[in-house]
């Protein structure tokens, strides 16, 4: 956490990590009323969580992309950088995994695909095939 994050953000991201901390894919498996409370204000909505939760991957994702693309080749650098970020943020994994079939997450995914597409040149195909071929956790 940055030490310039403002009291709203830092309250936001440890509402986040206790939430993934608690191996629960909804605010409303929280057992603690008082954390389910505070989840709920912070995140009015289902979407506006996992918009949350799918821009902290991303941000991850594309850190270590950049790391991996200077060592390697495209299509072993997405694959890298997708075992790299699931090695650091499995619950986060795990969360949105969960709500794969969500309709807002197949579109957060495949935007995803079409954006991790674009800065390695493989085109949105070419990264789903990168990561299910490389990666033990697509």
């Amino acid at each position: 956490m940055s030490t310039t994050d403002s009291p709203p953000v830092q309250h936001r991201r440890q509402l986040i990590q206790t939430l993934l901390e608690s191996g629960c894919s909804s605010i409303a498996e929280i057992a603690d009323p008082a954390v389910r409370a505070r989840l709920q204000a912070e995140f009015r909505t289902v979407g506006e969580l996992l918009t949350t939760m799918h821009d902290r991957w991303v941000t991850l994702l594309e850190r270590n992309l950049d790391i991996a693309l200077d060592e390697e080749d495209p299509a072993f650098a997405v694959g890298i950088a997708w075992d790299a970020t699931v090695l650091h943020s499995p619950q986060l994994r795990r969360f949105l995994d969960a709500h794969a079939d969500h309709p807002l997450m197949r579109t957060l995914n495949h935007r995803e695909r079409i954006r991790l597409g674009r800065l390695t040149g493989l085109g949105a195909g070419g990264v789903a095939l990168a990561v299910k071929s490389f990666s033990a956790s697509p």
